[in-house]
């Protein structure tokens, strides 16, 4: 129980380090609908969580939001950083956007840095991305004016509008790429794509500078495999040391959750599913509000280190499985992890696997929990 307070203590402490996050003014809404009319009197960082978010009235500061439907019809003096599932800005941003959603479309100044991902990217006629851009979608669409460099990914790919520095594109699915430059593109300073098969450019198109079209090398494509695998390993040296840890802590503690995950696994999964789901949505409200900082933060962390220990507890269980009779169950535990490890890199069906037993791993860490803390109530 001690080393158990220490824990929680070290995890306190990190969420004192951004107790000086607490000095800037804000305004934070939250609910079905969020909108900022031109009545309202908006004053520093303006946080919106809601289905969907209507800015109707400009905004002195930053705007943080997080919804399903995003509108900025107004200009927003400061940065925007957004995920949701579509993102329309209108307006002028005087400084960067970071967004993050399913569709994304601006149709309006960028004062400064552009980073723009998600499935389908659709910049019209009157946006203009005066700082550096970096891009990161399956579908792009572009007809605006770009004043500094432009770098992404794409699947599908038109450009069209003014480009007045280098492009550098890459393809994202090898072979099953297209990349068409449109009849209306300038192009000031070259473009550069790598890609298995050649762009599709119009004749009336204009390009001042090289057109460099890379293909990757067998050795290039060979690096990139053994990137791949040398993240996976790094990936399972980290787990397993987290496992070791663990184990020399709470020696016993493996046991008592292996026996209540097996008593009802369906109720563990569903446990761990709502924990997983709440804890993210949980620290984004609590950050609305200043003295909810530090915990939202704390929040995340808890969040991040539940994700590694339910994959322990179910590499805990299928080691046991294996080694039943194992001298040391330490040695179960390893390999159990280390055989969950390697299926969650399966295509498809290990995404699946390692999601479900996460979940599972979770609930039962935190029925185990809440059981001890209902026991030691009792006994007070």
């Amino acid at each position: 129980m001690v080393k158990t307070r220490q824990l929680l203590i070290w995890l306190l402490s990190l969420g004192v380090l951004v107790a000086p996050l607490a000095t800037q003014a804000f305004v934070g809404r939250t609910g079905n609908e969020v909108i900022f009319s031109p009545a309202d009197k908006l004053d520093g960082v303006t946080y919106a969580l809601g289905q969907q978010i209507t800015i109707d009235a400009p905004l002195p500061d930053d705007l943080i939001c997080l919804g399903n439907n995003v509108f900025v019809n107004q200009p927003v003096a400061g940065d925007i950083i957004c995920l949701a599932e579509h993102i329309n800005i209108k307006a002028p941003v005087g400084g960067s956007v970071r967004l993050f959603g399913n569709n994304v479309q601006i149709d309006g100044p960028i004062g400064r840095n552009a980073m723009l991902s998600g499935y389908q990217l659709l910049l019209g006629e009157h946006s203009e991305i005066k700082g550096e851009t970096l891009l990161a979608n399956f579908i792009l669409e572009s007809q605006g004016s770009y004043k500094k460099a432009v770098h992404g990914l794409y699947s599908q790919a038109k450009l069209a509008g003014h480009y007045e520095s280098p492009i550098d594109l890459r393809e994202l699915s090898g072979g099953a790429s297209k990349l068409v430059i449109d009849s209306a593109a300038e192009i000031g300073a070259g473009l550069t794509y790598q890609a298995e098969r050649p762009a599709q450019i119009a004749d009336e198109a204009h390009i001042n500078g090289e057109v460099v079209h890379k293909v990757a090398t067998a050795q290039e494509k060979r690096a990139a495999r053994i990137g791949w695998w040398w993240s996976k390993l790094v990936h399972l040296f980290m787990l397993l040391i987290v496992a070791l840890v663990f184990y020399s802590l709470w020696p016993n503690l493996g046991d008592k959750l292996i026996k209540t995950g097996t008593t009802k696994p369906v109720l563990a999964c569903l446990y761990g599913f709502i924990t997983l789901c709440l804890l993210p949505l949980a620290a984004l409200i609590v950050g609305f509000t200043v003295i909810g900082l530090p915990l939202s933060l704390m929040l995340l962390i808890i969040w991040l280190f539940l994700l590694y220990v339910g994959r322990l507890v179910a590499g805990y269980w299928l080691g046991l499985k294996i080694m039943p009779r194992a001298k040391s169950h330490l040695w179960s535990f390893l390999l159990g992890t280390t055989i969950i490890v390697a299926i969650s890199w399966l295509p498809i069906i290990g995404g699946a696997i390692m999601l479900l037993s996460t979940w599972w791993g979770v609930g039962v860490v935190e029925q185990v929990f809440l059981k001890s803390h209902t026991n030691q109530k009792i006994k007070h």
